[in-house]
């Protein structure tokens, strides 16, 4: 249909010419779509047979691992009790000592909670780690003692370094997992190590992470001759609860235990083995405690810092700055569901430098968030842990497109939740105290639970930039509804649709959309999954962040957990699999790239060891200028294969590296790829890493060119113990010119809980000419200091 055939049908006058012109792009829009299905189908033709083996390969294994009883132990997803196990902590009148020995007193008089069951390797057979817990409280704290049983005592513990917010997978632990609301849809958790690390988090439907969630608690340990010891004491105001009658008492609890030696997870009490220990629905309950009732509840978060900086060519000095600067924090619970915060002069000098990657997509490439105030309650904010589609991303909150600060003057952040509704808001003001013009952020999100695990909510951003002398004010703003369903335990569904407004003076208002589609089914045999994503070419999110524009992604895929009785004892599990990554243009669906994962062989050994081989075959559409490494690739079509070999061995371990193997077709060259990685940690207090990546093209691109690019990784941490820190980093990138080399060390001391002091060195040098050599340096001193009234 043309637009002269269009306005015939929709001629209108008056009040009504602007809805019928809007009509009129809506309809030629979808008119468009509708036309461009056939070349949708046409490509789809050209992958079927592939998608056909695929799913004749997988299904056929499948239905081996799930129907072959001889082969495969009887595990299966069960659903959660309806008389959950009940807790009963034991009140005492006295502040606990905390220093990791369970001597007191009170300890004998508490309840003990032995009963744990294991998770992995073997979904319900009794542990061969016994684990004991003890549940106390007085007027302020509750206090968790536990004693976690090993035969070998110290010389069994597995602890890969002291660092706050470790690693799940590569240590002891021991954690304790809360849902004061009831919500059984966001957890709070706390653990620890043998060594007295400290790790919380909040994890929303089991599967959105706050890894970053910071609050105020304490934790002590004594590793002994057969068993290592913790004591928790976490205060009520660092936990956040309904103000409930006594008979409506109702908290969910759950602990959980890893045993890294022989890497097994036991837990109290049970869940299946697909899923993570942040499933509060099978948590176990406490029905009675006298929590205290609400009170003055304020932390505030003052710092001092130094800031010094120069810059020197062919080592002269030839700018240099020295700047004092004062902020901080103020944390205001106004009720247990509620709190607010508030900062000025926000400062991140102590936060880690971006690592250096070098890109071989044609895709955006995405820096994760390392700043301690946005990730704090960020999962409230989130619509998708992924990295293609997102409407509020902090990073565009104090940094450019380069990743350099932009000072950020003040902000207020709000956050409710109860069990049925979750709210959050953030306000910021961005580079308006330098006299310059400012950015203007803001930010609102609401959630309303209406069944067990299902959630419908609503996000809302817009950012407001100042005019300056070579653009116009722009105004942009985005609205997303979103949604997630568990129709049962394995059944999960998530889901959002996006809409952008951009609007510069004295210019036209643009309007894009995007969306945002997934399904998962997991068990303990297997899980299947599908995303899907859509980005139209007009969808902006000055807050967000987008892998690209003009986009369709679809990525479905799956995998087996098969562990057949005949397999060797050291081989845990065998889970071959298969993703697809298709990308296409939104606006007529033509193919960008399209690539296959099949990985046959993938083994998980008893100690986390893993051998996995891939075979990808990929077709690429080249319609744009692209560029890998400065090498200009011809526009046209190809179709390549890949091989990649992989293999990590155990993490716990003194000694442990990970290696990739890759080779095969890239465009119309060839591409081999190194990725080597070692780790040497004789002590958890001493940790040294090096890892280089090789990059060898051969035959690439209009002039056929050959290249090979290096990078190189090396970083240590020296630890006191879990609060004292000095790491090093240091990073060769050989594409890179302005920072091809990047130093920094931080010496960082916890010197009492979430008070900090910080001294840092970075350097970034490179060779903008071939005489001259160039360099920036920053000397950073920061202290902060936390009180909590």
């Amino acid at each position: 249909m043309n637009n002269k055939q269009f306005d015939k049908l929709s001629k209108v006058n008056g009040s009504n010419a602007l809805s019928a012109l809007n009509l009129r792009k809506i309809c030629i829009h979808y008119f468009n779509y509708a036309e461009s299905g056939i070349m949708f189908i046409r490509n789809g033709l050209k992958h079927a047979t592939y998608m056909l083996l695929i799913a004749a390969f997988t299904s056929q294994l499948i239905f081996i691992c799930v129907n072959d009883t001889s082969a495969q132990s009887k595990e299966d997803i069960f659903p959660p009790s309806e008389n959950p196990i009940e807790f009963e902590p034991t009140k005492i009148n006295i502040d606990l000592k905390i220093d990791g020995v369970l001597d007191e007193e009170s300890y004998q008089e508490a309840i003990a909670y032995d009963n744990f069951v294991t998770v992995e390797p073997i979904q319900g057979k009794p542990t061969a780690f016994p684990t004991a817990v003890k549940i106390l409280y007085n007027e302020d704290y509750i206090y968790i003692g536990v004693v976690c049983f090993d035969s070998l005592g110290g010389k069994g513990v597995r602890v890969s370094n002291l660092e706050r917010d470790f690693s799940w997978g590569s240590n002891d632990l021991f954690g304790v997992v809360f849902d004061p609301f009831n919500t059984q849809q966001v957890a709070t958790t706390f653990q620890t190590t043998p060594y007295g690390n400290q790790r919380d988090m909040q994890v929303f439907n089991g599967q959105l992470f706050d890894a970053d969630y910071d609050a105020l608690w304490k934790v002590r340990t004594r590793i002994n001759t057969d068993n290592w010891t913790a004591e928790f004491a976490i205060p009520f105001k660092s936990l956040r609860y309904p103000e409930e009658k006594i008979e409506n008492f109702f908290w969910r609890m759950n602990f959980v235990r890893r045993a890294r030696r022989t890497n097994e997870i036991s837990a109290l009490p049970a869940y299946p083995r697909a899923f993570s220990p942040y499933r509060p629905i099978y948590a176990g309950a406490i029905k009675s405690m006298d929590v205290p009732s609400p009170a003055t509840n304020i932390r505030i978060q003052p710092y001092i810092l130094n800031n010094y900086n120069r810059s020197l060519v062919n080592g002269e000095e030839t700018a240099q700055d020295d700047d004092v600067k004062l902020g901080g924090e103020i944390k205001w619970a106004i009720t247990p569901q509620s709190v607010l915060d508030f900062t000025v002069n926000t400062d991140f000098a102590q936060v880690d430098v971006d690592r250096a990657v070098q890109n071989l997509t044609r895709f955006s490439v995405f820096f994760p968030e390392r700043r301690q105030f946005f990730l704090e309650n960020s999962g409230i904010f989130k619509l998708d842990n992924g990295n293609v589609l997102n409407p509020f991303f902090s990073r565009n909150i104090g940094l450019d497109n380069g990743g350099s600060l932009i000072p950020i003057d003040m902000g207020a952040r709000f956050v409710s939740r109860n069990q049925k509704r979750n709210i959050g808001g953030l306000l910021m003001s961005q580079n308006k105290f330098n006299g310059e013009s400012g950015s203007y952020f803001g930010i609102f999100r609401y959630e309303h639970q209406y069944n067990k695990q299902d959630n419908l909510g609503i996000l809302l951003t817009n950012r407001y930039d100042e005019s300056t002398i070579e653009l116009g004010a722009k105004n942009n703003s985005t609205i997303s509804v979103s949604g997630f369903n568990r129709p049962s335990e394995s059944l999960s569904l998530r889901y959002f649709v996006t809409n952008s407004l951009d609007k510069v003076e004295d210019e036209n208002m643009n309007a894009g959309m995007g969306g945002y589609f997934a399904i998962g089914y997991s068990t303990n045999q297997f899980h299947i999954g599908s995303e899907h994503y859509y980005i139209s070419e007009q969808y902006d999110p000055a807050m967000g962040f987008l892998l690209g524009r003009n986009l369709i992604y679809h990525n479905p895929g799956g995998y087996l957990n098969w562990r057949p009785k005949w397999r060797p004892s050291f081989i845990r599990s065998f889970e071959p699999g298969f993703w697809v990554n298709l990308y296409q243009h939104a606006s007529n669906f033509d193919l960008i790239e399209n690539s296959v994962q099949l990985y046959p062989i993938y083994i998980r050994f008893q100690d986390d060891t893993r051998l996995q081989f891939t075979i990808e075959p990929t077709w690429q559409n080249v319609q744009n200028d692209f560029s890998p490494l400065g090498i200009d690739v011809e526009k046209g079509s190809y179709q390549y294969n890949r091989y990649r070999l992989y293999i990590s061995t155990d993490r716990s371990k003194k000694y442990s590296g990970i290696l990739t193997a890759e080779t095969g077709g890239y465009f119309d060259g060839n591409l081999d790829v190194i990725k080597a990685n070692l780790r040497i940690a004789p002590i958890p207090h001493i940790e040294l890493e090096g890892s280089i990546t090789f990059n060898r093209i051969r035959k690439l691109g209009i002039e056929e060119e050959d290249k090979n690019a290096r990078l190189i990784t090396l970083s240590s941490r020296f630890s006191l113990n879990p609060r004292v820190h000095v790491t090093g980093f240091y990073q060769y990138n050989s594409e890179s010119i302005s920072a091809e080399h990047l130093w920094n060390i931080r010496l960082a001391w916890e010197y009492r809980p979430l008070s900090f002091l910080y001294l840092v060195f970075n350097q970034f040098s490179g060779e903008p000419g071939a005489d001259m050599t160039n360099s920036q340096e920053q000397l950073i001193g920061k202290i902060s200091f936390t009180r909590q009234f």
